[in-house]
């Protein structure tokens, strides 16, 4: 509240009531009542202000007696007194947010504050908030962008002719190295990687690629670009054929960060499945068997070898290598001359395990 006091030019004997009076109401509160005290002069009293759109000059008028005496005061809209920014610096990975104070609560309607960023690349704000009706302050999201330099972008806010300002830091990104879709691949099959920074980007970033193993095991692509505005891209690598579980280490480096290894397994061929045309053969007649791998074979070939459980019944060969690049090879069988119906199991053995197929051999 004002404090204003009023003076008579006369001494009252007993309490003297005064008539108070404004020309703008919407703009100061009056007491309903003030009285002179008897044998007293003066007396003060408080005038509340009320918040307001804009500034307004306002008369005061005391009265008594037909006679009276005004005093002007000077209402302020409120404007901004103050802002901050929390954190005040951007590494990546901070939420920032803004809060704009008044000097005292918004009128009806609000108190609209503009707001601006000296470096509009790498620090975006909204072009204005309001601040709600009876309230002295408000919050915004800030939207920085990391650069390829570091860099002390100055946000302002402005209302009703006040503005306050503060200086924020935007760091230079961090290439937080490259994530996979997987830990294991098999031989053959294609992998999606992708290279990640700590941060949404302001510029183009370019991360170069390399890995500890010859292109014919696996294929990286030399340079992956993240676009602006974005925080990770996606690329896609090939492997080739092994014929043992294989480490391959993908080395991504980026200016000014620490170089990162991304590490994962590629993995041979197993026999999948022994299949033929027929379960049930003559005495004397032949089978194609077909072995099936679950991917391709490495440059030396695949090797699989046979036992029979009944040689009498069933001709197998000792052993078949499934040629390089390719996931099938197939075997031939003969029926040997029964007397009775027999089976015969063969017993396919590849590294680290095997697989059964069962013929019925009749006479």
């Amino acid at each position: 509240p004002v404090m204003v006091t009023a003076t008579l030019d006369f001494t009252p004997t007993k309490n003297q009531s005064l008539t108070l009076s404004t020309d703008h109401p919407e703009a100061v509160t009056l007491p309903a009542q003030v009285s002179v005290l008897a044998n007293q002069r003066s007396v003060t009293f408080p005038v509340i202000t009320k918040a307001v759109a804009a500034t307004m000059n306002v008369t005061i008028s005391v009265g008594v007696f037909g006679q009276g005496a005004s005093a002007n005061l000077v209402v302020q809209a409120a404007g901004v007194q103050a802002l901050s920014v929390t954190p005040p610096a951007y590494k990546g990975s901070e939420t920032m947010v803004g809060k704009v104070v008044l000097f005292g609560p918004a009128p009806s309607g609000g108190t609209v504050v503009s707001l601006t960023s000296s470096d509009p690349v790498h620090m975006v704000v909204p072009p204005q908030i309001v601040v709600p009706a009876g309230a002295s302050q408000a919050s915004f999201t800030l939207s920085p962008l990391l650069g390829k330099v570091k860099t002390f972008p100055t946000v302002t806010a402005e209302a009703l002719n006040n503005q306050a300002e503060t200086q924020t830091t935007v760091y230079t990104p961090t290439h937080t190295g490259v994530t996979l879709a997987a830990k294991t691949v098999k031989g053959g099959q294609p992998l999606v990687g992708s290279v990640n920074f700590n941060g949404n980007l302001a510029d183009d970033s370019e991360v170069t690629l390399t890995t500890n193993l010859p292109t014919t095991v696996v294929s990286v692509p030399p340079r992956v670009t993240v676009s602006r505005t974005t925080r990770a891209s996606n690329f896609s690598l090939t492997t080739g054929a092994v014929p043992a579980p294989t480490e391959v280490a993908i080395t991504s480096k980026f200016p000014g960060s620490v170089t990162r290894v991304a590490r994962f397994l590629i993995l041979p061929p197993v026999l999948a499945s022994l299949t033929s045309a027929t379960s049930v053969l003559r005495a004397g007649s032949t089978a194609i068997v077909t072995v099936n791998l679950d991917a391709p074979a490495a440059a030396t070939g695949y090797l699989v070898t046979f036992q029979n459980s009944n040689k009498l019944a069933l001709v197998v060969p000792d052993s078949l290598i499934v040629p390089s690049g390719q996931t099938s090879a197939t075997f031939e069988v003969k029926a040997g001359p029964v007397k009775a119906v027999a089976s015969a199991t063969i017993r396919a053995n590849y590294p680290g395990g095997y697989r059964l197929f069962t013929l019925t051999i009749q006479p």
